[in-house]
């Protein structure tokens, strides 16, 4: 009876708080991170995300982005993009597929993606290892320093591994697939979510 009193208590507890609106990242039946991540109305609700953040890529230069809790095995990531960057001071606006897979950046050392769209944004994991887990490339690893095309909205990443180091935080570096960054004008808006398994309450940072 005891057991049972408490639970009922914990039960009256949580719908205090889920009116209230504490609780609502938090459904008692979530999905698992990559069905959650690969759920386009769960980004849109706020589906179980543990982490947002946005940024802004200029188009001139390399930028590395960490969460404020180090990334872990097992993470899950998603990024979404808008915004133009000019390429050259007097050229176009590429979007963030840049000119598209029809028109893929050469392999003669000058391009940091040889195969991917010229122009296009670009992801790469620094200190982490990764796999693509959605998408038509599911199963393709990301090893620390491949890029990857962000395009508008990536694939679901996992992290699969992390170099762990009291000075090294594991992160994501973004930059414009362009031969020439320094002549670059505006750039991307860029939305991350980050999904994690959290077991209960016996995690602080989740």
């Amino acid at each position: 009876m005891r057991s049972m009193t408490r639970r009922l208590l914990s039960l009256g507890t949580g719908l205090a708080l889920a009116a209230t609106g504490l609780i609502g990242v938090r459904p008692a039946a979530a999905a698992g991170p990559i069905d959650d991540c690969a759920n386009s109305g769960s980004w849109a609700r706020g589906g179980t995300w543990r982490l947002r953040s946005t940024m802004f890529v200029p188009g001139d230069r390399k930028l590395n982005w960490a969460p404020v809790r180090a990334l872990r095995v097992g993470d899950v990531l998603r990024f979404r993009a808008s915004g133009s960057t000019q390429i050259a001071t007097w050229g176009d606006h590429k979007g963030p597929w840049g000119n598209g897979w029809d028109d893929p950046a050469p392999g003669d050392g000058r391009w940091p993606a040889a195969g991917e769209p010229k122009y296009a944004l670009l992801v790469r994991p620094y200190l982490a290892n990764v796999m693509v887990v959605s998408g038509d490339v599911r199963g393709q690893r990301l090893n620390s320093g491949d890029w990857y095309t962000v395009g508008t909205d990536s694939d679901c990443l996992r992290v699969t591994a992390t170099m762990t180091h009291p000075r090294h935080i594991p992160q994501f570096e973004f930059k414009v697939n362009d031969a020439n960054l320094g002549d670059n004008n505006d750039g991307f808006n860029v939305s991350i979510r980050l999904w994690r398994n959290c077991p209960g309450s016996i995690d602080p940072d989740c």
